[in-house]
């Protein structure tokens, strides 16, 4: 389109900015796979509640505080549990890993690319099906993953803490942030698609 064309340079680099902000949100969900238990609790892919204690499910460790009680942690390579919901978890979390730190490699191409294109002499047919292939790929992979989580893990969790007491789950900072992260890639690809590669003028000495 001729608009995206003549305004290239910012087009693109708004699609810049939004992978940069896509790169920042995937950080918060790689940063799940930390063993140390304030970063858990502040990027777990799921979080619990109940009258008197907190869950908050990482991708390698679950941290537990219950009120009266030395907060708590279980890496799931660790943890001795024989409920199934214990399995399917640890599965659903051990390949969520591999989604992860690909989202989070794959910003940083996509982000090269809106770059890349942002000027008519830097513009290549290459970089446009680039743009547009890794982020339909992407979007794909990265949404049946993360179903797959929420299936394995998130709704196969407990109603109670085990003391009788209901327990509440919640889908965390992390997940939503890879989401998010996810839902900014169709709009780069648009840009990508609507953007026309640009013609580069050739000099009158080698007409």
């Amino acid at each position: 389109m001729k608009f995206f064309d003549v305004h290239r340079a910012k087009v693109m680099l708004l699609a810049a900015g939004l992978s940069g902000l896509s790169l920042i949100f995937c950080i918060v969900a790689v940063c799940a796979l930390s063993t140390n238990n304030d970063t858990v609790k502040n990027t777990n892919w799921t979080y619990g509640v109940s009258d008197n204690s907190e869950y908050f499910v990482g991708l390698k460790e679950v941290v537990i505080k219950v009120d009266g009680f030395d907060e708590i942690s279980s890496k799931w390579e660790d943890t001795s549990c024989p409920d199934s919901y214990c399995d399917d978890c640890k599965d659903a979390c051990d390949s969520s890993i591999t989604t992860a730190i690909m989202s989070l490699i794959t910003c940083l191409p996509t982000l090269a690319t809106d770059f890349q294109r942002s000027t008519v002499k830097g513009d290549l047919n290459c970089q446009k099906f680039m743009g547009i292939f890794t982020g339909v790929v992407g979007t794909i992979t990265t949404l049946a993953a993360l179903s797959s989580y929420a299936d394995g893990c998130y709704r196969n969790l407990p109603n109670d803490d085990g003391s009788g007491n209901e327990l509440t789950w919640y889908l965390g900072p992390g997940f939503t942030c890879l989401l998010l992260a996810t839902f900014l890639k169709p709009v780069d690809v648009l840009i990508h698609l609507l953007t026309p590669v640009g013609k580069k003028e050739v000099p009158l000495n080698e007409k």
